[in-house]
């Protein structure tokens, strides 16, 4: 369904997927609701995003940069709450609003106890903790290392290699703030008032 809207661009999200590919990206969307088709989908996706990536960084590697690439991304629609309990208290949350809240209050009723415990449990915890409580170590040796983790990363850091020079918040006083903010006010005024004379 949701790939039909996609195709009929005077939907209301069309405006989201020209806007993702007017910033350069070619959306691929996973969508549904039963979990073992989705991971299945979006395995599949995963492998033909990273084969363009690998193809755009090897013929930016071979030939040089003469275009802008149209970089992969994937959009993944599933329902919210998705794999969460489906309804508590006779009420549906899987799908709905009620996913965003706190849906069991384990505090409150004993039976929200044994639903959260349940659905807890549906991630089968013991593939991934060894008795220790500790991350198995198959899936800790993914993560990255040294400078390949993302802190060490100065695009997802933001690029700040160095200190920032910021003042001790009590050596500043509260009457050079005032100013700031009072210049920085009237400056915003002056420009808002004159774009509204022109």
């Amino acid at each position: 369904m949701f790939f039909k809207l996609f195709q009929d661009l005077s939907h209301v999200n069309g405006w989201k997927i020209r806007l993702m590919r007017g910033y350069g990206y070619r959306p691929y969307f996973v969508e549904g609701d039963d979990p073992a088709t989705v991971h299945q989908v979006l395995a599949a996706t995963l492998d033909t995003v990273m084969d363009e990536i690998r193809a755009i960084q090897h013929l930016a590697r071979s030939q040089g940069v003469s275009d802008l690439p149209e970089w992969p991304m994937i959009v993944l629609r599933t329902p919210k709450g998705w794999t969460g309990p489906k309804e508590v208290d006779g009420r549906r949350v899987e799908g709905f609003w009620r996913a965003h809240q706190i849906p069991l209050d384990p505090h409150r009723d004993p039976a929200h106890l044994e639903q959260l415990e349940a659905w807890l449990k549906s991630y089968r915890p013991e593939r991934l903790f060894t008795h220790e409580d500790r991350l198995a170590p198959e899936l800790a040796e993914l993560a990255p290392q040294g400078p390949r983790r993302m802190s060490a990363n100065p695009v997802a850091n933001g690029g700040c290699q160095w200190p920032s020079e910021l003042t001790h918040w009590r050596t500043t006083k509260l009457t050079h703030l005032r100013v700031r903010i009072i210049v920085s006010l009237r400056a915003f005024l002056s420009a808002d008032s004159f774009l509204l004379r022109a």
